[in-house]
């Protein structure tokens, strides 16, 4: 499988948390043990800028709780790559809003996982809910390009609706749908149901089509692919992680994909280079060395493999212990629930 350089880069600045999501693939809370300081931070954004990475994302834990992630977002900018947070929300005030508007971010994206209660219950504390509304707010106010993604399970299927009218009503920029795949603190009893799949791609289209040129609704890279009608403007091809995506966890680790299981860690910044790492040739196999023939059910057969490769490979990973068929995807989901 070719690859390119690293055009988007992850940094997990640190495993810290306010919140205690039930969802979460970190299973974030305290700081991990041994993160990297600020100088090594440094070394390592510098080195993604020296491969050639054009997009880095903070994201964590709570990247905001992180001492000086506004400095090390800076040097992001200094070097010439564009830069976006992933944020619960909870940590933005007026002040963090303008010092984020400033940095001239390519996306600002907090989590909406319900309305009111359903959301704190999902976050794990009260009052959640209005901070991050509150976050949406301020960060619109400050000129930042605000985002929604909103994480969907068997609890909160049901409040997509009431989601997408906050979305109109805040006038986010982009609103990602996501399924919630069983890491970290998820349980699989929380995963959607197929059928619920094909309820959330249908959504997922039919919202794209209602909010047209006020918000852009997207699906997550771990679901959908090849449907009719598509759900997605810019056809599949396949996951990134490993051929122009690399990331790095908040103790050094690098993983193609930080969704990845701990399997597929690749090595760790302080003892081998990211260029080391990236340029070596048995690094990130699951999808350098992607074998089709190795694919199963309703993947082996399907026309679109060559480009697609089986979707998400953490989604994979997850739910079928292994790179082997996706049941996230319409197609396979149709087609294993038309062999019932």
């Amino acid at each position: 499988m070719k690859r390119v350089k690293p055009v988007f880069g992850v940094l997990e600045t640190t495993l810290a948390c306010n919140l205690r999501c039930r969802h979460c693939g970190s299973s974030a809370g305290a700081p991990a043990q041994g993160e990297l300081s600020d100088a090594e931070v440094e070394g390592v954004l510098c080195q993604f800028a020296d491969l050639g990475t054009v997009l880095m994302a903070f994201t964590g834990g709570e990247p905001l709780l992180r001492r000086n992630v506004l400095g090390l977002a800076r040097t992001v900018r200094d070097l010439g790559m564009e830069l976006s947070f992933l944020t619960n929300g909870v940590a933005v005030n007026e002040r963090i809003a303008r010092e984020i508007a400033r940095l001239e971010p390519a996306a600002v994206s907090v989590s909406i996982d319900g309305i009111g209660a359903t959301h704190d219950a999902f976050r794990g504390v009260d009052g959640s809910f209005g901070r991050a509304v509150n976050a949406l707010k301020l960060l619109d106010a400050a000129g930042a390009p605000h985002c929604m993604i909103t994480t969907v399970v068997k609890s909160n299927i049901g409040e997509l609706e009431r989601i997408k009218e906050l979305a109109l009503e805040l006038d986010v920029w982009t609103w990602q749908i996501q399924a919630g795949i069983p890491i970290g603190r998820l349980g699989a009893d929380e995963v959607l149901a197929p059928r619920q799949v094909l309820e959330v791609l249908d959504f997922i289209r039919s919202s794209r089509a209602e909010c047209r040129g006020r918000v852009e609704v997207v699906p997550a890279d771990c679901m959908g692919y090849y449907c009719e009608p598509p759900e997605r403007d810019v056809a599949w091809k396949g996951c990134n992680a490993g051929l122009c995506l690399m990331s790095v966890t908040s103790t050094g680790n690098v993983k193609g994909c930080l969704s990845m299981p701990d399997s597929c860690v690749e090595g760790n910044v302080r003892e081998r280079t990211l260029r080391e790492i990236w340029e070596d040739e048995n690094a990130f196999a699951y999808n350098r060395s992607f074998d089709a023939n190795a694919m199963k059910g309703a993947c082996r057969d399907c026309e679109h493999l060559g480009n697609c490769r089986g979707g998400c490979k953490s989604a994979m990973f997850a739910l079928t212990g292994g790179a082997n068929e996706n049941p996230l995807c319409q197609r396979s989901v149709i087609k294993n629930l038309c062999t019932q």
